[in-house]
């Protein structure tokens, strides 16, 4: 049921005028209709409205509740921030009951509206209120409007009681999302801080007013809706807190920006900017940044769960990107809604999402997607997919004849395979494949499309795998292993495989190559001229001279960036007389069918900009040079070949700068960081190669190893500020193998029960601390955290330390606690206790003490050596300044894992996490603290 509204309440004769008055000023609230006023809910049925204290006696004039009849009047819903308004206006402007409106009208009748009237309406504006008898104001349930009622996610706003946002007063509607977002953080103020609803009403035009000024690339006014169950997908920025950065100068900030193309300044930070004013406001606000960032992650899961709400989706994903450069093209999205349990092992959180451990079919991250009838289930956050794709796929199932024998070189999860079976009836496809996810899914979606029986499945690299095809396809006569039809849909270039695919076909008919690839808009005629030449090429070195090659025509699939289109060349290839050819027209040389016929292919074709380099390293530089090659990167191109060639009379290059950039950047990459800060200033041309992005890239893999980079680019602008930064912000290295017991000693007292359990230990490397992550519980006095120590002990020749308590261990390191609880408990601590990293460079064991009382000068009241809580040893460094090193032995490294492990505790996971350190009858007597009432201690419930 809705939640109740504002209204006017305005005799029914009156009704239909007030109606149309207020939807001219725009004060109507659309979402709801009118109603009879009604007192309240009787199971949950309204009744009409007898009590006549609703009646405002300032408005309605004195006595007249006491003579009026409620059953006789109408309420009108209005919009919230109005009502103070028109109240005023009734007010002001007289009387409006029939017994006083005159006398109203003769004492004021030119008198302005007051100054909480906003200045928003003319007094014309609202004169036909004059004419009306106004009962009052109050807040009652009304029925929705029919507009409402037809559209799922404006109903369920509005029985959340959101925000309507219908562009009155002039202001540019909001979108869907917009809508869920304002009616999440006004939600989330409303529940967390105790304000009047005075207070309420400004927060809420704040945060209104802090979301249209969101830009479209943090909040977009869609998002994408993808599969069969309503998947919803956000873009990679949106919605998204991003680190804070630390201040840079003006040069450099426009070269990371013309790195990464970020938009306008400061919109990557805008959303970390309106929830920090929402917490304030909120009350929340803590000195302690994790504590922030918990409660940034508690709204944000708020917003997906409302956004999937609103969409009628089972999940939201962050979209991610597809690394150029990876061979398996694993995708990068990730599960931002539902996260897993607080006790998975999986990693992520709210912000960025995280990746499921567990793949396959009924996985947190398995999807089916039906294109035409054909069902493809896969791992979304393991396999890429493209929407825009669909159109091709379908084309490519027309263009299959029955019975041909089929090769997917590049198949994915049955992108092309799938279409060739069900609908081109294609005798049988040979699917190639690497990435290990997509071919489980390609098996899976064969069995549910009824055509397993003609696939085969060749797993790993194609060039490779499919070399025992070619051997055995030399023989004509062996037709099993030659194959009709082609599809290479590897994108930006499939041009590693074009020598492999011509091997392929058929020897005595050729046969059709489907050649996708990324290229400039302008480029598509050289780059099709470029294609068949090539193949004609490689054709005439594997086959025999008699053979062609003819591009019969160019599909634009979709675009892929400004001004480079995603296109499919359909390339026949083979002999002269092939009757395959002159189904398509009778040609008999290397050419392009364009618009205006055939043209002939020439021997000397300049290779287009995104052709493979010299290295055959196959990247997309070009794409972030405008969108392709100009005329001068071909001319430069053509004379280098000229040159070279001695075909001029200038000689070869001699200098460093007359090296294309490719081979410097290469060359570059074998240099550390402080090396390429001495060839920064060698010429313009070093200069421009030691900026180059892949560089930073390959340092940044070389450095951290390929899963860190691709994990933690997000928290950067760009590799290099990965690479100045050592990558501080990303990984963090951390020893969680479980929680770490350390029980209270010489227990003078055996029904008390005192333990403090270690959860984590992280090397915060932004602030240089190690944090030791405590949850600390005992019945009587606990001595406050604060008094932690940690002592180094020396490591003989064998590796081992000193006793647990030798005779001279070193002096204890002292740390500093910053409690994680809202409010002082007693008996209870939970946080982390810092230290300064430096004090662990040094080789040894080091041991935790909670609470030391050599500290807090309890010894001498202990009896000299008397120890409670035990040393337990947490970290062992076998060499100076080998920090990193430790936690990379005695731990893991977790991607990201700046957040706090409480962060998303709850009473639950707070009672499972005591119960293996706890009796049972110590547990039982706080769950149920009525089943012992002697002391204080045993009365209180621990557990909620």
């Amino acid at each position: 049921m809705a939640e109740p509204t504002a209204v006017v309440y305005v005799r029914r004769r009156d009704a239909k005028a007030a109606k149309s008055g207020l939807e001219r000023a725009s004060l109507l609230d659309r979402r709801f209709r009118m109603a009879p006023a009604v007192n309240g809910d009787v199971c949950g049925a309204s009744v009409p409205c007898t009590d006549p204290s609703i009646i405002d006696d300032g408005v309605a004039g004195e006595g007249a509740a006491a003579a009026l009849d409620l059953r006789d009047c109408i309420a009108v819903p209005v919009l919230p921030e109005s009502v103070e308004m028109l109240r005023q206006h009734v007010r002001g402007k007289g009387n409006c009951n029939s017994a006083t409106s005159a006398s109203c009208d003769e004492s004021e009748p030119s008198k302005t509206p007051e100054a909480g009237d906003c200045g928003s309406r003319d007094s014309d504006e609202l004169s036909w209120m004059r004419s009306l008898e106004v009962v009052g104001f109050g807040r009652q349930v009304c029925p929705f409007s029919t507009s409402v009622l037809g559209n799922t996610s404006k109903r369920v706003r509005a029985a959340a009681g959101g925000t309507k946002g219908n562009g009155a007063n002039g202001r540019i509607p909001f979108s869907n999302v917009q809508y869920t977002l304002v009616d999440t953080l006004t939600a989330w103020l409303k529940n967390s801080s105790a304000s009047t609803s005075h207070e309420q009403n400004n927060n809420a035009r704040t945060i209104e007013a802090m979301v249209r000024e969101l830009s479209v690339r943090t909040c977009p006014k869609k998002l994408e809706v993808m599969g069969d169950d309503r998947t919803l997908v956000v873009p990679r920025q949106a919605l998204f807190v991003s680190p804070r950065q630390s201040f840079r100068g003006k040069e450099e900030e426009a070269q990371l920006s013309k790195e990464v193309g970020i938009g306008r300044k400061g919109d990557d930070a805008e959303f970390r900017e309106l929830l920090s004013t929402v917490i304030r406001r909120g009350r929340t606000r803590s000195e302690n940044e994790s504590i922030d960032a918990a409660v940034m992650e508690e709204i944000q899961s708020l917003l997906w769960e409302n956004l999937a709400r609103d969409h009628n989706s089972p999940r939201v994903v962050r979209r991610g990107d597809i690394d150029p450069e990876s061979g398996e093209r694993e995708s990068g999205h990730r599960i931002l809604w539902p996260m897993p349990p607080p006790d998975s092992t999986t990693d992520g959180d709210c912000n960025r999402g995280f990746l499921p451990s567990r793949t396959g079919p009924n996985s947190p991250g398995w999807i089916t997607v039906t294109e035409h009838g054909i069902r493809q289930s896969f791992d979304l956050s393991r396999v890429m997919f493209s929407r825009g794709n669909v159109t091709e796929k379908k084309r490519f199932g027309a263009l299959v004849r029955p019975g041909e024998r089929v090769l997917d070189m590049y198949a994915g999860i049955g992108y092309y395979t799938l279409p060739a079976l069900v609908h081109g009836k294609a005798g049988h496809v040979t699917a190639c494949e690497w990435n290990p996810h997509a071919l489980e899914a390609l098996r899976y979606n064969l069995r549910a499309n009824g055509v397993e029986d003609g696939a085969t499945m060749l797993e790993g690299d194609c060039r490779v795998s499919l070399q025992g095809h070619i051997e055995q396809s030399r023989d004509a006569s062996d037709e099993s292993n030659q194959f009709d039809r082609i599809s290479l849909g590897l994108l930006p270039s499939s041009e590693g495989g074009w020598a492999a695919a011509v091997a392929c076909l058929r020897r005595g008919t050729g046969g059709w190559l489907h050649v996708h690839g990324n290229v400039p808009t302008a480029e598509r005629t050289n780059w099709a001229h470029w294609l068949v030449r090539s193949l004609a090429d490689i054709a005439h070195e594997a086959q025999a001279n008699e053979w062609i090659a003819v591009c019969a025509h160019v599909e634009k699939v979709k675009s892929f960036a400004p001004k480079v289109d995603h296109v499919v060349a359909d390339v026949f290839v083979g002999p002269r007389d092939s009757p395959k050819l002159s189904s398509v027209t009778v040609v008999n040389s290397t050419g392009v069918m364009e618009t205006s016929g055939f043209a002939l292919t020439p021997l000397n074709v300049p290779p287009p900009s995104c052709a493979l380099s010299e290295g055959g390293i196959l990247h997309q530089g070009w794409l972030r040079e405008g969108g392709g090659c100009t005329a001068h990167k071909n001319e430069s191109k053509k004379h280098f070949e000229l040159v070279n060639a001695g075909e001029t009379n200038e000689s070869p290059m001699q200098t460093i700068a007359d090296l294309p950039k490719e081979v410097l950047v290469e060359t570059l990459s074998y240099l550390s960081r402080k090396e390429l800060g001495a060839c920064h200033s060698v010429c313009r041309s070093v200069h421009a190669a030691c900026l180059d992005p892949l560089l930073w890239r390959g340092l940044a893999v070389r450095a951290y190893g390929k899963d860190i980079v691709n994990t933690t680019a997000e928290f950067y602008r760009s590799f290099k500020e990965m690479i100045m930064d050592d990558n501080c912000m990303g990984a963090m290295p951390t020893i969680d193998n479980g929680v770490i017991a350390c029980h209270y000693l010489n227990n003078r007292i055996p029904d008390y029960f005192f333990v403090v359990l270690i959860a984590s230990v992280k090397y915060y490397r932004p602030c240089n601390q190690i944090r030791i992550y405590i949850d600390a519980r005992g019945e009587t006095d606990l001595r406050n955290p604060g008094d932690s120590t940690m002592e180094r002990r020396n490591l003989d020749s064998d590796g081992r330390s000193a006793p647990e308590r030798g005779s001279t261990p070193c002096d204890p390191i002292q740390g500093r606690f910053v409690s994680e609880l809202s409010g002082r408990v007693h008996g209870h601590y939970k946080g982390f206790v810092a230290y300064n990293a430096d004090a662990f460079m040094r080789q040894g064991r080091y041991y935790f003490t909670f609470a030391d009382i050599r500290v807090n000068r309890m010894l001498p009241l202990m009896g000299g050596g008397f120890s409670d809580y035990p040393s337990v040893p947490l970290l062992e460094v076998r060499e100076n300044n080998g920090l990193l090193e430790a936690f990379a032995r005695n731990g893991k490294v977790v991607y990201a894992g700046m957040a706090s492990p409480f962060a998303r505790d709850t009473d639950e996971v707070e009672r499972r996490r005591f119960e293996g350190h706890v009796d049972e009858n110590v547990l039982q007597r706080h769950i149920h603290p009525g089943r012992a009432a002697g002391m204080w201690w045993r009365r209180r419930k621990w557990w909620v």
